[in-house]
């Protein structure tokens, strides 16, 4: 009888101890001399992203107005790397972005780009690099954009006429509300 009392005073103290350490929560910060990641999120106190980065393939789409889209949308994103800032609602801000690929012995491209995006719209300060096979263009880039015209509406778009790329009389008049917004400036 004694060795069975024995044993469950220190089960018990056994369970005690588990539960105790288990709950205690380490809230210093954890130090790394070396880290292997894909993609970082940096969040806000809301929870959402105010920072991603990423390599390509986790790169995530443009995100505005709490609508966020496939990176395909934008020409060329699905082959960059870098960062990607937001505001505190979530929506995209700027970004560094990059990119290197050998399309074969003597093709390349290559790209370098810091942009600053207006509130709810696409990038108005950028300065870029690019480069095709020496075909190249580097400086800085300013667009004026309006204030009172969204960017989410070039997006939809943008996905819808990805969407309907078989569909020619759709596609086609997808594009001329596209090339209708440019003319008023909606976006570049």
């Amino acid at each position: 009888m004694r060795v069975l009392i024995a044993g469950n005073v220190l089960f018990m103290g056994f369970i005690v101890f588990i539960m105790v350490s288990g709950f205690n929560r380490n809230e210093s910060a954890k130090k790394f001399t070396e880290i292997d990641v894909e993609r970082i999120n940096v969040l806000g106190v809301n929870g959402k992203p105010v920072l991603v980065i990423s390599n390509k393939r986790l790169m995530p789409g443009p995100t505005i107005n709490g609508k966020s889209y496939a990176k395909e949308i934008v020409d060329g994103r699905e082959f960059m790397h870098g960062l990607l800032f937001f505001n505190e609602l979530g929506d995209e801000v700027g970004s560094l972005i990059y990119a290197g690929l050998k399309k074969d012995s003597l093709n390349y491209s290559a790209v370098g780009h810091l942009s600053m995006d207006q509130w709810h719209q696409n990038q108005v300060l950028a300065l870029d690099y690019n480069d095709k096979s020496g075909n190249r263009y580097t400086g800085m880039r300013i667009w004026d954009r309006p204030a009172n015209a969204s960017f989410d509406y070039m997006l939809d778009l943008l996905k819808e006429m990805k969407e309907s790329s078989t569909n020619k009389p759709r596609y086609d008049s997808l594009l001329k509300l596209w090339n209708e917004a440019k003319e008023k400036g909606r976006m570049e």
